[in-house]
């Protein structure tokens, strides 16, 4: 009995726990089987599907994946999601930000390209993202008037990773995790800038 009580007690723990997870405030990007994506967040941002999008079903995550399969690494994309933001989505970002991605990443040859290619951004001049650069995975921020990096070490072909990369206005630090430890932090800018 005990053990059961135990099984059912973790159980609600556990469901608990999920139901209380928080929700995205800005951006939180479901990708449909059409091949369009939702922003399911609060704000419920435009997405525009660039190209013709792959989007297939991943039995083992239970939810549609993107393939950015026909795109080249550090070429033009021609399968992308674009995001129109508004300034008054761009001045909370402003505030401080969490982005976070799960994904995995495939190129030709052994080696990881050393190019520079953005998984997941905002960047144009300016902005924030996940990427690689100089062979490593890398997040991103424009603080302070230019680029502050941090880095983790090189990255694995067809891995699974979640990544979280944080701008925490006031501390002025960025923060990298991958799978759930943190990698690495830099001191930066407490001034967001595009």
């Amino acid at each position: 009995m005990k053990k059961i009580y135990s099984i059912l007690l973790a159980t609600l723990f556990a469901l608990s726990a999920w139901s209380q997870a928080p929700k995205a405030d800005l951006l939180d990007v479901v990708f449909n089987a059409d091949g369009s994506a939702t922003d399911v967040s609060a704000a419920q941002c435009e997405i525009e599907a660039m190209g013709n999008p792959k989007v297939v079903a991943s039995p083992q995550y239970g939810m549609n994946v993107f393939c950015a399969t026909a795109n080249t690494w550090n070429g033009t994309p021609s399968q992308w999601y674009r995001i129109p933001i508004s300034d008054e989505i761009w001045n909370k970002y402003a505030e401080g930000f969490t982005i976070e991605s799960f994904f995995r990443c495939f190129w030709e040859g052994e080696n990881a390209p050393t190019s520079w290619a953005t998984v997941i951004g905002m960047e144009e001049g300016g902005g924030f993202g996940i990427l690689t650069d100089g062979g490593k995975w890398c997040t991103e921020a424009h603080v302070g008037g230019g680029y502050k990096d941090v880095y983790e070490d090189i990255p694995v072909k067809g891995e699974w990773v979640h990544f979280v990369g944080v701008w925490n206005k006031e501390e002025g630090l960025l923060y990298l995790y991958k799978n759930g430890e943190l990698e690495d932090l830099a001191l930066v800018d407490i001034v967001f800038s595009d």
